[in-house]
């Protein structure tokens, strides 16, 4: 049985080498891209729906390459993007400065309770440790009329 601490070092391991990569599951054609593209058209068109305050916080937790957090952040959403894969941030920076790039696990979030209008985890919780113990912490992270987007 893999423990937590190796489980983590094995998914950053693998993100950090395919970070380069990743950006283009959005955009070229196959089953595997067809669903992150999926799941992305689907997020996006939710939190276009949601944009209500002109000052709406999103935070998305497991950002990847940032390829959700950019197209948010030009939709007028104030966003926070979390990875604890370095390579997959400094993917995201390259492609954008606009969302603050924040290296950190959803089970170590850094932000006070109550932050976010909008919580963002888009083909994240098979990857965490402990899926009760993250949406423990993305409920911690939402205000308390807030929504929560996950697949």
């Amino acid at each position: 049985m893999t423990e937590p601490n190796d489980r983590k070092s094995e998914v950053s391991a693998f993100f950090a080498k395919n970070a380069p990569s990743w950006r283009s599951r959005y955009s070229v054609n196959g089953f595997d891209e067809w669903e992150y593209q999926t799941r992305g058209r689907i997020a996006l068109e939710w939190l276009t729906e949601l944009k209500k305050t002109p000052a709406g916080r999103m935070l998305e937790i497991g950002c990847g390459a940032g390829v959700q957090s950019i197209a948010a952040s030009k939709l007028g959403w104030n966003v926070v993007s979390v990875d604890f894969a370095d390579g997959m941030l400094a993917e995201g920076r390259r492609q954008s400065r606009d969302p603050l790039w924040v290296a950190a696990a959803v089970e170590a979030l850094p932000f006070q309770s109550h932050s976010f209008d909008v919580v963002l985890m888009n083909g994240v919780i098979g990857y965490v440790n402990d899926p009760m113990q993250a949406l423990r912490a993305v409920h911690d992270q939402l205000r308390p009329d807030g929504r929560f987007i996950v697949s």
